[in-house]
């Protein structure tokens, strides 16, 4: 644009001293003219011909003019900041006067409207996300997916079929709003049913406390809290189908004591053990709570910073009916109900729960190196009701599961992260982990025969399994596991086959 401005300049400067030449000429002329004698008419002629190139040069004039007046409106209209003063070019006030009020009569001002920063876009293991250039504002993309094969070396007819299934499809979408307002939505479309598994807000006043409102995991059982793609063995045991798994309600969390001691409470819709819900079905609520100690987590005992050590628990009060009976059923890892109530949709005939139930959960973990433990004990008491009969059921379940990284790299309750990505150009095959556990579920003697029935509900469960995962990379993992569970009967005489299972799993996670 200075170009175009330098051009008008000397091609004004050039109309001027072709003025001014010819103006000179003429003048020159005058004397020659006397002295030849050519008088007749001269000085009149002279004068016309001086009218004429100065009309033209009037002409030229406006027409210079008129495009300067285009060119300095049209950067006023872009730029909001110059003046024709500023451009080294004198223009008469008749030419631009539509476009003074336009014009600033500083000098050119060098200042722009800034232009803000473009969002910043990634992509890595943890998923695809896009924020504003001051974090204020965040979108998160993540997926995970869990191909898995389950094959029992004596299935039986009430076991589910050996048979390759997805476990779980769940796109995630996360975020932020203002800084101090997180989102998450995981969706689940596995197994042919579509459903919303957690859904939740959370407001961030202080590490020490966290407002979270939606449905998402009920803070009891420290497997349920776990994920799922960073479990060591196929699937969690025991003790959780004690504990709520998702549940709805409002919730107040944080750590204290700079992260020594972390903790969650919340009021929910309540649900069965084991359970989801997406409503309520009576005007009661749940109140749940979880507690965690690191004691050494940031001291000079570096051998037992990885120690936490906790207790979860919850308290409610529930009412069932015939048609909802608001009471579990219990299975194993294969899928086998190897315990429930009677129902027979009468309100005589069915149990139903009446009255308290509370859960009470111990709970910890150790890490150190490559070797990992986690321990817990669940205790659920649920108050019950056949016809006029009533009784108060107490079941328990326990597990012990130990885990160690063959490769060296260290354990934790996020899973492994390989120190070596798979690459076998290279000579890297990622991350090896072993897995065992044994658990025990008992239910209660006094539910049999009047509440259970001893011909189709054990009395206790007890599974061991063995577990070998292959970590290719933070986001790619394969798991090879067997597990069994032998079962008692409750009454003499009853025999349930032992459940023997061979299970595989491909899953990628980011």
């Amino acid at each position: 644009m200075k170009q175009n401005w330098r051009l008008v300049g000397f091609i004004l400067a050039f109309e001027i001293l072709i003025g001014i030449a010819a103006t000179g000429s003429a003048r020159a002329q005058q004397p020659m003219a006397a002295n030849s004698g050519a008088k007749s008419g001269g000085d009149a002629e002279r004068l016309a011909a001086l009218e004429e190139k100065i009309k033209v040069m009037e002409k030229r004039l406006e027409f210079l003019e008129s495009m300067l007046a285009q060119s300095a409106a049209s950067l006023v209209a872009s730029n909001g900041a110059i003046s024709a003063t500023a451009l080294g070019i004198q223009t008469r006030p008749s030419v631009l006067s539509a476009v003074a009020g336009s014009l600033p009569s500083s000098p050119l001002q060098s200042a722009s409207p800034q232009v803000p920063a473009a969002p910043f876009v990634s992509a890595g293991p943890e998923g695809f996300s896009m924020q504003s250039p001051d974090g204020d504002f965040r979108l998160g993309i993540r997926y995970q997916v869990q191909a898995d094969g389950r094959f029992a070396v004596n299935r039986n007819e009430e076991a589910d079929p050996n048979s390759f299934y997805l476990r779980r499809t769940q796109p995630i979408l996360t975020g932020t709003l203002y800084r101090r307002f997180n989102f998450h939505v995981l969706t689940d479309f596995s197994l042919g049913r579509p459903r919303v598994n957690d859904a939740y807000i959370d407001t961030i006043i202080s590490p020490a406390l966290k407002v979270r409102v939606g449905k998402f995991k009920g803070p009891v059982g420290i497997e349920r809290l776990r994920s799922g793609t960073a479990l060591p063995l196929m699937e969690r045991a025991l003790p959780t189908q004690l504990v709520p798994n998702r549940d709805i309600g409002f919730q107040l969390s944080g750590d204290l004591a700079d992260g020594r001691l972390s903790y969650a409470v919340g009021v929910f819709d309540g649900v069965p053990d084991g359970s989801s819900t997406d409503g309520n079905t009576d005007d009661h609520k749940d109140l749940d709570g979880h507690l965690m100690l690191q004691p050494f987590v940031k001291t000079s005992f570096t051998s037992l910073a990885g120690l936490s050590v906790g207790v979860g628990g919850s308290y409610g009060d529930v009412e069932g009916s015939p048609s909802f009976t608001n009471l579990p059923v219990y299975s194993s890892v294969g899928q086998r109900e190897f315990f429930e109530y009677r129902s027979d949709g009468t309100l005589a005939g069915t149990v139903v729960a009446k009255g308290i139930h509370y859960r009470l959960s111990p709970q910890g973990t150790y890490y150190a190196g490559p070797f990992g433990l986690m321990s817990e004990y669940v205790q659920s008491v649920q108050e019950v009701r056949r016809g006029s009969a009533s009784a108060t059921m107490n079941h328990a379940s326990w597990q012990l599961m130990t885990s160690y990284v063959l490769t060296g790299e260290n354990g934790s309750y996020a899973g492994v992260n390989p120190a070596k990505p798979f690459d076998p150009a290279v000579g890297n095959w990622g991350a090896f982990e072993v897995a065992t556990r044994y658990a025990s579920l008992s239910a209660d003697q006094e539910a049999f025969p009047l509440f259970a029935d001893p011909g189709k509900s054990a009395r206790q469960a007890k599974a061991w399994s063995l577990g070998l995962n292959w970590y290719l990379n933070r986001n790619v993992k394969l798991v090879f596991a067997y597990e069994q569970t032998d079962f008692e009967g409750a009454a003499p005489g009853v025999t349930f086959d032992t459940e023997k299972l061979f299970q595989q799993r491909f899953q990628l996670r980011f």
